[in-house]
């Protein structure tokens, strides 16, 4: 479980991709929701989105070139507000995705499988163990199997995505009409900040920085490109799936495995439905791995000692769920909310500090700062 330089570029490259949704999951089960009252306008809103995360991209790529860690954000806060400050920051990131494990595998059990397979009730109280205890063998038993896990489960989804966007516009036609402003404004513009909160988990490889090679310059691209490469996805088909169509679906749970049912066959449904739970898992995993770098680096132990805490602490997390899997979920999710964008919002307004320490402070980093801070309000906003 060495914490070596040891994450080759390729492996990093799923490793982000996977953190971001992952792709299948913001396109199949989120951006039509996120999206609200914009939703004749998804594409536009979707392009907003992506526009608006362009900031804390570029906040984390100019930190990055300068810092790379296993510290991730909280690294960041230390060198650029001091220690007290990435404390405060460190623990209240760590709270929320702590929280996140456990409550992400109730989600994964208890809402998102029981509308894909048909399975007794009393299968997914074993799953809801089983699951956690499969994360946590991949963590300790190998971090390059975990790692593949996640490259080939990326690449995976953007087939599926692909192929479903194929499936639905083939029986559709190509439309471009969501391009266009066919809500107001106000509500493309909160559609946009919505879809561009989808995107936050793309800090997660920042936590990665101690074991690349070349660190500060490879960081900063792999998650550049993986962010072009989902958001262009996610715009993509956005667009080109009609509003007629998304309106019919926004209210199931799994908007694009209904789409898959209605415009595929039944096997590719499943596929979609199977890689949907890839999806989540895959972040599941990705945040382990970031949690666990994480508390090695604030807390100044070893890798292995901080995988087995944590471990642990998800499994006993998972056990207290099974009181009451539902009631779990929803006393579990909003305090991860409200955590992950506060400890969001303070990376983000460090970083003119950080600015004045390593650089200089210049327009263009205080205008990126106050866009980013206000992404991370948004999302702080809809969490309260």
């Amino acid at each position: 479980m060495s914490d070596a330089k040891t994450v080759p570029d390729y492996l990093l490259l799923g490793f982000a991709l996977s953190s971001i949704g992952g792709p299948l999951a913001l396109i199949a089960l989120y951006i039509i929701g996120a999206s609200g009252p914009a939703l004749n306008s998804l594409g536009m809103a979707a392009l907003i989105g992506a526009l608006l995360f362009v900031f804390p991209l570029f906040i984390w790529y100019n930190y990055s070139k300068k810092i790379a860690s296993s510290g991730g954000l909280y690294e960041f806060v230390r060198q650029a507000a001091g220690e007290k400050v990435a404390k405060i920051q460190g623990w209240i990131w760590a709270f929320s995705y702590f929280l996140y494990l456990p409550y992400t595998v109730v989600y994964v059990v208890f809402y998102l499988i029981p509308d894909i397979f048909v399975v007794p009730r009393s299968y997914l109280y074993v799953l809801e163990i089983a699951l956690p205890l499969i994360l946590i063998a991949m963590v300790i038993l190998s971090k390059k199997i975990s790692l593949l896990f996640l490259f080939f489960g990326a690449i995976l989804q953007l087939l599926v995505i692909i192929v479903l966007v194929w499936f639905v516009t083939s029986h559709t036609g190509i439309s471009v009409a969501t391009l266009a402003p066919n809500a107001g404004a106000l509500d493309v513009f909160g559609g946009g900040f919505a879809i561009a909160t989808l995107f936050i988990c793309l800090d997660l490889p920042l936590f990665l920085g101690g074991e690349i090679k070349n660190g500060r310059k490879i960081l900063g691209k792999v998650l550049v490109a993986s962010f072009a490469l989902v958001a262009a996805f996610v715009v993509i088909a956005a667009v080109l799936i009609p509003a007629g169509v998304t309106q019919r679906v926004a209210s199931d749970a799994i908007p694009g495995f209904v789409l898959a049912k209605m415009y595929s066959n039944p096997a590719f449904a499943a596929t979609v439905g199977i890689f949907v739970l890839v999806s989540v898992i895959g972040l599941v995993l990705a945040e382990f791995f970031a949690l666990t770098r994480l508390m090695k680096h604030m807390l100044n132990i070893e890798l292995s000692s901080s995988v087995l805490w944590i471990s642990g602490l998800f499994m006993l997390m998972s056990l207290a769920s099974l009181i009451n899997p539902y009631k779990f979920y929803d006393y579990t999710l909003q305090p991860s909310l409200i955590a992950l964008w506060v400890s969001q919002l303070i990376p983000v307004l460090a970083y003119p500090s950080f600015l004045k320490r390593f650089s200089r402070l210049t327009a263009v980093g205080v205008f990126a700062a106050l866009v980013s801070a206000a992404v991370m309000l948004y999302g702080l906003y809809t969490a309260l």
